[in-house]
């Protein structure tokens, strides 16, 4: 019996070996399974680009901020197997790197189609230059390409690409049409519903662009604020193509008096471009206060009887007016009605006679008048003719 106890223990140590090695080896295989595990997940967060962009170029000569800009490119599809869904960003960059939130972006493009394998198509964007490009330095544009199912992370280089040549802009030029003054061809200031007026009206272009043909409009209001209140009395097509920097224009045009206006006083207001068909680098100098008129219905009696003639002494029409020293008299009418006038003799011909304002009265003189019987014809803007009859000299 006394040999079967070295066999056991000969028996029980070869048992724990073999379960140790068992044991070890499950161990092993478990930390390989961990660290491959380890690596295929690293490898499958690491971006692969394959859409690129070559010949990034603008189509046109000008670069103005604020303008509309067409923009080639060429995308290329390096992977082996079809390519959809992905978004194009084209940004403008003082530098070649991309710099989240200080790049300019121009656009963006979500495209669908199928790109196939090994191959190239030409795209184009149409984009709009930002107002916040600095003129005075240039810029690349970079293109970044996100496709479908790629995960970009701050840390991981993006797949951007730059165009070959750098661009500089240029702030837009405009034009800018600014008010001038106008003149009546009359000094009247006292009109008729209705009544026909001859106007003159002078403005510029101080802008560092060209105006073509600029349109004006009259209005009649009772204070100095244009609104939808007020009456147009006229709007104009000028003939100016005014020149960049001073260049100035005139327009002559007759404005016709409202109907439908009440009585009363009015301020002339003018408005260069009413409906603003011309883009300025400035609008606040296009309307213009200035000038008055009192708008009032002139009946053809009332004329007549404010008609008196007085001189040195003060007398009644007819009169003889031979014995008159001073030959310069004064009608008794507003000097703003009258449109013109002549002296008429007895054989109907026709004499020039000179008259002027006189405190808002007509003064006229007489004395160039030969002997003999006249009666003076007073045409009023009004249309109605006035009569003197009777005077001698």
């Amino acid at each position: 019996m006394n040999f079967l106890k070295p066999a056991i223990l000969l028996i029980t140590f070869c048992l724990a070996q073999f379960v140790c090695a068992r044991f070890a080896d499950a161990a092993i295989t478990e930390d390989l399974f961990d660290r491959l595990a380890a690596v295929s997940t690293i490898d499958i967060e690491v971006p692969k680009y394959e859409l690129t962009i070559h010949s990034i170029s603008f189509k046109g000569k000008k670069f103005l901020s604020g303008a509309e800009q067409t923009i080639s490119y060429i995308l290329k599809n390096k992977a082996k197997q079809q390519k959809s869904d992905f978004i194009i960003e084209l940004y403008l960059s003082e530098d070649q790197e991309y710099q989240k939130g200080q790049d300019l972006l121009l656009g963006a493009t979500f495209l669908t189609e199928i790109i196939t394998p090994s191959s190239k198509v030409g795209k184009t964007m149409t984009v709009t230059i930002p107002e916040a490009v600095n003129i005075t330095s240039s810029y690349n544009i970079l293109s970044v390409v996100i496709e479908q199912g790629i995960k970009f992370d701050e840390s991981v280089s993006l797949n951007v690409n730059s165009s070959a040549n750098r661009y500089k802009f240029s702030k837009p030029r405009y034009p800018d049409l600014k008010y001038g003054f106008f003149t009546f061809l009359s000094s009247m200031n006292i009109v008729e519903q209705g009544q026909v007026k001859s106007i003159e009206y002078f403005f510029s272009n101080i802008g560092d662009e060209k105006a073509i043909s600029p349109e004006v409009e009259f209005f009649l209001s009772a204070d100095t604020n244009l609104g939808i209140e007020d009456y147009s009395i006229g709007r104009f097509k000028t003939n100016s193509n005014l020149k960049r920097n001073s260049s100035t224009g005139c327009l002559n045009a007759s404005v016709t008096i409202p109907n439908k206006i009440p009585d009363g006083a009015y301020n002339i207001i003018t408005k260069l471009d009413p409906d603003d068909k011309i883009q300025e680098s400035s609008e606040i100098n296009n309307v213009k206060v200035g000038g008055s008129l009192i708008v009032r219905t002139l009946s053809a009696s009332e004329n007549v009887m404010n008609v008196a003639l007085h001189g040195e002494n003060s007398f009644d029409s007819p009169q003889d007016i031979s014995s008159v020293k001073n030959s310069s008299v004064i009608l008794q009418i507003p000097y703003a009605t009258i449109q013109s006038m002549y002296a008429e003799d007895e054989e109907g011909a026709k004499r020039s006679v000179k008259y002027w304002d006189s405190n808002s009265k007509a003064e006229l003189d007489l004395g160039i008048l030969p002997k003999g019987a006249y009666s003076l014809n007073i045409m009023l803007y009004t249309g109605e003719l006035v009569q003197v009859k009777g005077l001698k000299k």
